[in-house]
């Protein structure tokens, strides 16, 4: 058994499920998020290849031409978030090894057959290529292999924390359940364990009653929300010293970014910093750096504010950001000079495409758009098409000459480039947008 070593290869396979839902605004959210997500994996590593089919028995049938160790199938509904710290991918790869025939949610609801919830689950392609009659996730009445179950379940009374086939001994069903036939190889199937499941979560979208999960997710997600991330882990680019020194830079108020930058790339006398957010707790926060903060005292900043995200990492945060200049002593001088700069603070939001914002750039520009367009709470509520029409009128919003750092997968050039050399690539041609 090969151990687990976060090599595994993945083809992620998106199930068009539109038919089964009925709901107008689940439907849009969903169809959202299996866009965004679409780009995300194909932008990852170990990632072979990302397809949208239109049936989950077509999805089950591609794993015979996977050059992927494993065929993940997701219908609409799902995102994929790090309440797990792994994320969904390295949680994955921790569980899987090359024995392991099938993961999923299995389900027992007897009198019915054991199933695979068509939601998400995970195919073996190596064991799935070595099988001589190749079973579909729509299964067939007939003999099937009987089954052990733990006691035990992850909630409810049906879903097994692990499952195990008793050859030779079987069942007739006269009514299987959907990817009954791939449990009943008698392959080894394992139940998502719960680090995978804390690393995703299910809209059930084609259940309109269902509207707990995305409550939960709007409570969380919603674009206007007052939370503030007190740190930014964000990838800024590694190689900045050939820009000249800056006379300009606009910036999300996020975490510490604006003065990485600034560190980064020197700035003149004179610079113009424009900050800005949708957020108004990020905004006044800003506020508060530039102008009273005692500059040392980071997580006290936050004091008495219930929307700001702090982590217990933000001290580790801090140390990392202090060891940038050296100490206090170097940073408190950088403070002080970056406080005496042209500072502008204003509410803008880089996707509302019906707003204008007069950015008055000048001199030698850098732009930071963060990963505004490239978020999952973003991609929640705008499709691939709005986003791009947005990042385009950003564009178009700035002399050519502007540096751009953007975070988005559809740039065909992911480093710093000017305004005017950036280029998109075509929007995949999603079935539910022709």
């Amino acid at each position: 058994m090969r151990p687990t070593n976060h090599t595994w290869t993945y083809e992620i396979i998106f199930v068009d499920t539109s038919r089964a839902i009925t709901d107008p605004m689940l439907l849009g959210f969903s169809r959202n998020l299996a866009e965004f997500w679409f780009y995300r994996f194909k932008d990852s590593a170990n990632i072979t290849d990302v397809r949208v089919v239109g049936d989950h028995n077509v999805a089950v049938c591609l794993a015979a031409y996977s050059k992927a160790d494993f065929l993940i199938v997701a219908s609409l509904g799902n995102t994929f978030h790090n309440v797990n710290p792994l994320g969904f991918l390295d949680a994955l790869s921790e569980e899987l090894t090359e024995d392991t025939f099938i993961m999923g949610h299995i389900l027992d609801r007897k009198p019915r057959y054991f199933e695979v919830h068509g939601q998400c689950f995970v195919i073996n392609t190596r064991l799935y290529k070595g099988l001589q009659d190749r079973p579909v996730h729509t299964s067939k009445p007939g003999r099937k292999v009987v089954i052990e179950r733990s006691p035990e379940n992850f909630h409810d009374g049906y879903t097994p924390t692990w499952i195990r086939a008793m050859e030779p001994e079987v069942w007739h069903i006269a009514n299987p359940a959907p990817g009954s036939d791939l449990i009943a190889t008698g392959l080894p199937v394992k139940p998502f364990p719960q680090s995978v499941r804390d690393a995703k979560l299910f809209l059930y979208p084609h259940k309109p009653t269902h509207r707990g999960q995305l409550t939960n997710l709007l409570r969380r997600s919603g674009p206007n929300r007052h939370r503030h991330y007190a740190f930014s882990y964000e990838p800024i680019p590694a190689k900045m010293d050939f820009l000249a020194p800056l006379d300009y830079i606009a910036c999300p108020a996020n975490g510490l970014n604006l003065f990485k930058y600034l560190h980064s790339t020197g700035f003149n006398d004179g610079l113009t910093i424009q900050l800005y957010d949708i957020n108004p707790t990020s905004l006044e926060i800003y506020r508060r750096i530039m102008t009273n903060w005692n500059g040392l005292d980071y997580d006290g900043l936050f004091d008495n504010m219930r929307t700001v995200v702090r982590s217990l990492r933000i001290d580790d945060y801090w140390q990392e950001f202090m060891g940038m200049f050296g100490g206090p002593g170097e940073w408190l001088r950088f403070l002080a000079r970056v406080r005496a700069q042209d500072i502008r603070i204003d509410t803008v939001d880089l996707l509302d495409v019906t707003g204008n914002f007069d950015w008055d750039v000048s001199g030698n520009a850098l732009f930071v758009a963060s990963n505004i367009f490239d978020f999952s709470e973003t991609g929640l509520y705008y499709n691939t098409e709005h986003r791009v029409l947005a990042y385009q009128k950003l564009l178009d919003s700035l002399p050519d000459r502007t540096w751009m750092h953007a975070i988005f997968p559809l740039r065909e050039n992911q480093d710093l480039c000017s305004v005017g050399e950036e280029r998109l690539e075509p929007i995949h041609p999603f079935p539910w947008r022709k």
